[in-house]
């Protein structure tokens, strides 16, 4: 490994020294007349298409040969500049244009043009003129940082952090706090264990921006806890483009080694199972032997060993637009991507009592096959300058093919030779549809509006999850209970309708064609039903089958069509409770008005109150009905109040202060209110409440921000937060395992500060440091959840007063990028830094403490080259570090006792490579 960074580190040197016989072209294009800057001039080498556009301060800079060079300045509306400029190898030069208007060629012009909204300079003017408190990160600046998805895009930002399979967790608030927006349309969760649909389906390739609000306003749902992360799709392109980009990644610890699948389906590869793990039965009870002739399950039990190959992904993207009639236009952009990689973690796992006592040791070996398979349409139609329609279409297939095994000590039998494996293979399907419109109502464009239709469908399929428990000395099965060994099938789908619409009236008129005010009214729905069908078939030894041997190695020797027939093995109902069907629907109407008010040229006000109708509806049977019972019914209906106040002072023409204060709720996810039971691999057991309630928030923020020069950032944020009726995971002890449920706790309280800085070192340290830029976001957290005196379910936690789950006293990301062009050819170097601080992975009971993920640093660096228009080639080497992931057990009835590993694993350096090619 050493070997090959070192040839990076070597490559990337001889490729800087190659740019150094180059120059920097800098100034400035302004409107001659006014003296105003020009956004999106063009500053071109004369006859090529090197050059640069002017950022939101109608600033430029680009690298060019030395020698002198003739340049051309362009925009719609002015006329061309044509001069010369000399360009120094090492230096600068100096070039500020002032652009004549070209009054005859304005005479009917339409533009008909988008506004482009992936760089970092559009979208701090965004966040800088934003009445809210709203942060962006566009595709841009994700693309130099390394980031292939949403998810991963988040982490750069301030105060967001990733907790394993947990998703994003915002200011130490998790999924349930959080809500996730496609176009500012909800879209519901493939994961029926989460609230918001897992970000890191979305590839940054159909992507322009992300925008992050951490502050609550009235036009946003009032589900607010953390944040609200809106993903903007990309639409159409302003030139034509077809591109084809291949890619191929690998692991130190995975690529080339064992590796250890079970492939059934004919598409699995792809990520799609095909009919290769139906279940044939599809019954509540397995036909006896004489009725199948055999096993009836043709799938078996015996892992395959392959040697890891390298993961690979490919992308095809194009767009284009058209002129329609004498004002309208039509564009669109389409892109198909597919991923796959080869995952593995090894480690040790155990569960410890409160006195530290091991009731169970394992080493843990999973290995994992994952895929993300992508598609996006996005179609943009323009009647006429005043009316617009988007349609946009996503859909997103998942799959997770993994083989996990247990090895090792197991107090229940005081044995050590006790083998736990399970396979289990999850597709997650989305399919979004959505309709947007924009409109100017009037001639003089103050009255506006906008509205948008969706309709998304989701299915999670779990089919043939397939587990077996061994004794590895005797060989033979483990049967301590009936769920030990089983299959398992499980089959989801959802259904959510949402729309909106909202109206704008501006009246008055200041500077910057900005409005005095602006009242808004509108209407927010979203309607969400979900169905859910288990079937389990628990395997027991029987017969003669109890004294034959079962090898760990091949368990299809013993789970065979003449076993089968023997009776040497059965199958029995492992959901003998009709609770395993429910129905669900989560209903929410909203209406909101706001006003948006410029007091004067500095101070800005947004108030705003929000009315929210809510329903959820659980329908399901409980422990004692039968299948053939009708549904038991369980209602929870809510109206809530909800207001807001934003300010916004600008100290100066770079400068803001802002505040702002909100009530807010918390609905609990689908998954946490409906009450059906699911196993992991450990024999725990989890279950929803469908009594929980709605938690109620107050939120207050106080911000400074500054923007020195274009792409630029310094910013320092308090924040605070009083939940009443916090939803937290508890633990339940009853015979045989843990029962993990939810419940409604007394309060949790947050407070922190944030501290954002983005700069670019030239404009600091001189010519000598230019092309580099630092980034850095830290965050401080206090938090603390206060349980229920008296609630059965929190008095058997031990502590009543800890540390909010997943929240860290410190949050850290950093990164450092070196950019040089040469004429066509330019080359990023970046390197990318990001920490938490120790925080509560699970809450201990009976006297155990709680169990915290310990801190752990990352470290990837990223290159991107594109040489000509034509080319482009990245390398990424991720988690270069490669540190122990690690959870710990801390307060033990034995206060003696120091903090224990329950467990811990590597997650080995990444590697990947990808070239592209701009066919047109």
């Amino acid at each position: 490994m050493k070997n090959i960074l070192l040839t990076f580190w070597l490559t990337a040197f001889a490729s800087v020294a190659a740019f150094a016989q180059s120059g920097t072209i800098k100034g400035a294009v302004k409107d001659k007349t006014t003296g105003e800057e020009i956004i999106g001039a063009n500053v071109l080498i004369t006859g090529t298409t090197s050059g640069a556009a002017t950022d939101v301060f109608g600033n430029f800079e680009f690298k060019a040969a030395a020698g002198e060079r003739s340049i051309t300045v362009s925009y719609i509306g002015y006329k061309d500049w044509t001069g010369t400029v000399t360009v120094a190898a090492g230096s600068t030069s100096a070039l500020n244009v002032n652009l004549d208007p070209d009054l005859v060629e304005l005479e009917g012009v339409v533009i008909k043009s988008k506004a482009e909204r992936s760089g970092s300079e559009v979208l701090l003017l965004e966040q800088k003129k934003a009445a809210t408190m709203v942060e962006n990160i566009g595709v841009k600046e994700m693309a130099v940082k390394g980031v292939s998805n949403v998810e991963d895009g988040l982490t750069k930002m301030s105060g967001i952090a990733k907790v394993g399979s947990k998703g994003v967790y915002v200011r130490g608030l998790g999924d349930r706090y959080n809500s996730a927006t496609l176009n500012g349309l909800p879209v519901p969760a493939t994961n029926p264990d989460m609230k918001m649909i897992p970000l890191s389906i979305f590839p940054t390739d159909v992507v322009e921006a992300i925008s992050v609000s951490k502050t609550f306003n009235a036009s946003q749902y009032g589900d607010f806890g953390g944040a609200t992360i809106d993903i903007g799709t990309k639409t159409y392109p302003e030139e034509a483009f077809l591109s084809v980009g291949v890619g191929a990644s690998g692991n130190s610890i995975v690529t080339g080694k064992d590796f250890k699948t079970f492939q059934d389906g004919q598409f699995e590869r792809l990520g799609f199972s095909g009919n290769g793990r139906e279940n044939t039965v599809n019954q509540r009870n397995v036909p006896s032997s004489r009725e199948t002739g055999g096993d009836p399950f043709k799938t078996g039990f015996t892992p395959t060993t392959i040697q890891a190959p390298v993961g690979f992904d490919f992308n095809i993207r194009g767009g284009n637009k058209f002129d329609v009639g004498s004002e309208g236009q039509i564009g669109f952009i389409a892109s198909v991507a597919h991923e796959n990689d080869f995952e593995y973690r090894g480690g040790s796992r155990r569960n410890l009592n409160a006195q530290a006592v091991e009731l169970n040791n394992f080493q843990r070996d999973e290995y994992n096959y994952a895929t993300l398979t992508t598609a996006l349409l996005g179609v943009n139609y323009q009647l006429n300058p005043r009316h617009d329609f988007t349609y946009n279409l996503l859909f997103a297939n998942t799959s997770d093919n993994t083989t996990s095994e247990l090895f090792g000590y197991v107090q229940d039998v005081a044995a050590n030779d006790i083998l736990i494996r399970r396979n289990t293979y999850v597709q997650s399907r989305l399919l979004t549809n959505q309709l947007l419109g924009e409109h100017l109502l009037n001639d003089n464009e103050t009255l506006t509006l906008d509205w948008g239709v969706s309709y998304s469908t989701t299915n999670r399929v779990e089919p043939d999850r397939r587990q077996n428990s061994f004794r590895v000395d005797s060989q033979k099965l483990l049967q301590l209970n009936a769920s030990q060994n089983h299959r398992f099938w499980s089959d989801m789908d959802e259904h959510e309708i949402a729309a909106k619409t909202g109206l704008l009236w501006k009246h008055g008129a200041m500077a910057d064609d900005e409005a005095k005010g602006t009242v808004a009214f509108g209407y927010q729905g979203k309607f969400k039903g979900r169905q859910m069908q288990n079937y389990q078939y628990n395997i027991r030894a029987s017969g003669d089958g109890l004294n034959q041997n079962v090898d760990p190695e091949n368990p299809n020797e013993f789970f065979s069509d003449e076993n089968y027939l023997k009776g040497n093995y059965t199958y029995s109902n492992g959901i003998d409770v009709a609770q395993h069907e429910f129905e669900a629907d989560m209903n929410v109407h909203g209406l909101y008005g706001s006003y948006d008010y410029n007091i004067n040229e500095r101070l800005k006000a947004l108030i705003g109150v929000r009315f929210e109708n809510g329903l959820q509806e659980v329908r399901f049977r409980n422990l004692r009905n039968s299948y053939d019972d009708p549904y038991q019914i369980s209602q929870y209906k809510t109206n809530d109040i909800l207001p807001s106040l934003s300010l916004k002072y600008a100290v100066n023409d770079k400068s803001n202060l802002r505040f702002a204060f909100s009530k807010t709720l918390t609905r609990p996810g689908m998954r946490e209110i409906i009450p059906f039971q699911y196993q992991d691999v450990d024999g725990n057991l989890f279950e929803g409440n469908r009594d929980l309630q709605n938690s109620t928030n107050y939120n207050l923020d106080l911000k400074w921000e500054i923007f020195p020069n274009a792409g630029e950032l310094f910013s320092v944020s308090l924040f605070g937060k009083k939940i009443y009726d916090a939803i937290e995971l508890t633990q339940v002890a009853q015979g045989g395992g843990n029962l993990f449920t939810y419940t409604n706790t007394e309060g949790a309280n947050i407070g922190g500060a944030e501290v954002e800085f983005n700069k670019n070192l030239e404009n600091v340290l001189g010519d000598a440091f230019q092309g580099i830029s630092i980034g850095l976001n830290a965050t401080y957290m206090y938090s603390e959840i206060v349980l229920k005196e008296g609630d059965p379910k929190s008095e058997i936690l031990t502590n009543k007063s800890r540390q909010l789950q997943g929240a860290s006293p410190y949050l850290v990301n950093a990164n450092l990028a070196y950019n040089k062009e040469f004429g066509a050819w330019s080359t990023t170097f970046s390197g990318v830094f990001n920490m938490f601080g120790d925080r509560v992975f699970s809450a201990g009971q009976q006297g155990a403490g709680d169990i915290y993920e310990k801190a752990v640093p990352k470290l990837d660096f990223v290159w991107k080259n594109t040489f000509s228009d034509k080319w482009s080639v990245d390398l990424k080497v991720k988690n270069i570090l490669n540190p122990e992931i690690e959870r710990y057990q801390k307060e033990f009835s034995d206060t003696a006792i120091q903090d224990q590993t329950v467990d811990s694993f590597y997650e080995g350096v990444s590697f990947s490579v990808g070239v592209s090619y701009l066919i047109k």
